[in-house]
């Protein structure tokens, strides 16, 4: 999958992440950094497990850290962080 690889490159050069499972050939890959972990699907497998529906009914939790949490005196830190948009 060419996402798969964009992320994978774009986890090593910009945040020197390194993917912690081995690749696998099925149509739900799975790339595990440690602290995220994400998940490809094909379309079919995405229409199937239709996660989307599960979420959607889920309860929203705040967590006590991100980008604000870490923020000092100075304000929030200006590296790159897993919340950047890639």
């Amino acid at each position: 999958m060419a996402a798969l690889a964009r992320v994978e490159k774009m986890a090593s050069e910009r945040y020197g992440r390194a993917r912690l499972n081995l690749p696998g050939s099925s149509p739900w890959e799975t790339l595990d950094f440690g602290d995220v972990v994400l998940h490809l699907f094909t379309a079919e497998q995405r229409e199937y497990y239709d996660i989307e529906s599960f979420y959607a009914t889920a309860e929203e939790v705040e967590l006590p850290f991100g980008p604000d949490a870490a923020a000092g005196p100075a304000g929030p830190s200006q590296a790159p962080t897993w919340s950047t948009k890639l």
